[in-house]
């Protein structure tokens, strides 16, 4: 699958753009593990315009991490199209709009999902940022607003007319957030459009590789892109490819791989922010990651590991824990 001119190879496997999630060293690190393309956090274009430097910082990118996409959000015209030409000059190998985040903070400000109610705004908008920079610009965005106004199928032949080279679709409405299952069957009716002539990637409740095959195989989707089911878990795009490659489900990692990889995250916080910060930013994997699913008498360790004020006391927990996995008895637990 291409868009524009880069090739992502056979049925790509994409990490979703997420904001407090998608830093330089979680890109990094899905990577590793056989993503064929990530996305940064997303951007706001009133911020870069302003030249706000913790906004800034976010269009760091490393050429290990390639191709990576920079996403940006916002409603006005002229800010998210100064936003687009300062991104260009970050060199990132395309541009991505984000016209899919239902946050109140964003889209009950009309950026993001919000600009599902202002249709001919977000064309403007995209037809500006295409306008505007040489590498590739593609979007991000859901069903509809809500369930009596799934216009997908419609709304991606007129993103398709402003020029981008590629369409992410959350299989949501902006009403739904993040709750209830994502709907892949307008997904599956906007590739099956003949006059649809890009790339369509499917998104949302992929958590396991059997998924991933199914979206491919029943919706004809061109990539699929995984944002919550890698937090905490950056090995499913390992499994995920090894699946799609094979037919085949890939033995897992030991328990005590798996350890190592969220030690590595949480290293890679810290030295990213500082202790404080940095342990902050990670609890979010570590409450995610579904490692310690099924451990017994879980809770009070759960609780102590996200309270954990300084590194030597979290990898102190997670010692205990490993611990504790080696000497359980067979079948004792999920371990």
């Amino acid at each position: 699958m291409k868009i524009d001119t880069i090739d992502l190879g056979p049925r790509p496997v994409l990490l979703a753009p997420m904001e407090d999630v998608t830093d330089p060293a979680f890109r990094l690190m899905c990577k590793r593990f056989g993503a064929d393309m990530v996305y940064t956090e997303f951007v706001s274009s009133d911020a870069l315009v302003r030249a706000i430097d913790k906004t800034r910082r976010k269009l760091e990118i490393c050429d290990e991490e390639r191709p990576v996409a920079i996403q940006i959000y916002g409603k006005d015209v002229d800010a998210m199209t100064q936003a687009a030409r300062i991104v260009e000059e970050a060199r990132p190998d395309m541009l991505d709009i984000n016209f899919g985040c239902p946050v109140k903070k964003i889209a009950g400000k009309g950026a993001g999902a919000g600009m599902l109610q202002d249709i001919p705004k977000m064309l403007e908008i995209t037809r500006s940022v295409v306008d505007a920079v040489k590498i590739p610009v593609t979007v991000k965005t859901r069903l509809g607003w809500d369930d009596n106004s799934k216009i997908i199928v419609d709304l991606a032949e007129q993103l398709q007319d402003c020029g981008i080279a590629a369409l992410t679709i959350h299989g949501r409405t902006r009403a739904q957030l993040y709750t209830g299952e994502a709907d892949w069957t307008l997904i599956g009716r906007v590739k099956d459009n003949p006059r649809m002539r890009i790339p369509i990637i499917g998104n949302g409740d992929i958590a396991d590789p059997q998924r991933a095959g199914e979206c491919f195989d029943r919706y004809g989707v061109d990539a699929i892109m995984i944002g919550r089911g890698s937090i905490g878990r950056p090995w499913i795009f390992k499994e995920v490819k090894h699946y799609l490659e094979t037919g085949e489900q890939l033995a897992p990692l030991s328990f005590g791989r798996r350890l190592d990889v969220l030690r590595q995250e949480v290293a890679d916080s810290v030295a990213r922010l500082d202790e404080r910060r940095g342990i902050i930013h990670i609890r979010r994997h570590l409450a995610a990651t579904p490692l310690f699913k099924g451990i017994p008498n879980f809770r009070d360790t759960r609780i102590a590991m996200l309270r954990a004020e300084s590194v030597e006391e979290l990898f102190r927990i997670f010692d205990n824990i490993y611990l504790a996995s080696e000497t359980a008895l067979p079948g004792s637990s999920s371990f």
